[in-house]
């Protein structure tokens, strides 16, 4: 009777869901804030601050980015450059949104750049719902040409609400053909423990 090894198949399908699980690593450095103000990931512009807040707690962990706090009110933003982008894929952005009362105020932002020249801006809005998180999430696709990338959220409003935001993410979305070949891959796997099955019991 001839043996069927499914090793071979095994360890392939392992190391491409390894893969793909790491296409989709958050290129953000320190996305929840919980260095605290000692985080140099971040450049803060304006009223931008990293807090350790308790009444609403972050989304997660013990902090978090705020902009326009009580005690200091206007324009501000967050800032974070990622190099390495690779032109043409698409990247997904998101990040946690709260604020002390409903806005508008806020924006998200991508800024994409081929060394130190400038590509393309892209700029959605953010709806902010206050003491509730919300998740505004968006798939954008890079410049043919882009290697970076400036990752922003904030306001340009002088009298804005406090916003608060956490656990930022940018991660790449993976490619279609990488998600059919890790499918084809699954089924011929199962097909071959199938005909193992049928060899044993004859």
């Amino acid at each position: 009777m001839k043996k069927i090894c499914l090793a071979t198949p095994m360890i392939a399908l392992a190391m491409l869901v390894i893969t793909a699980s790491s296409a989709q690593a958050n290129l953000i450095s320190n996305p929840g804030f919980e260095d605290g103000t000692e985080q140099t990931a971040w450049t803060l512009t304006g009223t931008a601050g990293i807090h350790k807040w308790e009444a609403p707690n972050p989304h997660s962990g013990d902090w978090l980015a705020a902009i326009s706090v009580p005690w200091e009110v206007g324009a501000g933003a967050f800032s974070h450059e990622i190099t390495g982008i690779t032109g043409g894929a698409t990247y997904a952005y998101s990040l946690w949104a709260d604020g002390n009362a409903n806005t508008t105020d806020y924006y998200m932002k991508l800024s994409w750049y081929s060394g130190s020249t400038p590509l393309a801006v892209w700029s959605q809005g953010i709806s902010i719902t206050g003491g509730t998180y919300t998740n505004p999430s968006y798939n954008i696709v890079a410049p043919a040409i882009a290697d970076k990338v400036i990752v922003e959220f904030g306001t340009i409003a002088s009298d804005a609400i406090c916003g608060k935001f956490d656990d930022v993410d940018f991660d790449v979305v993976p490619e279609p053909a990488s998600l059919l070949l890790l499918g084809s891959l699954a089924v011929g796997l199962f097909g071959l423990v199938g005909v193992k099955r049928r060899a044993t019991t004859r």
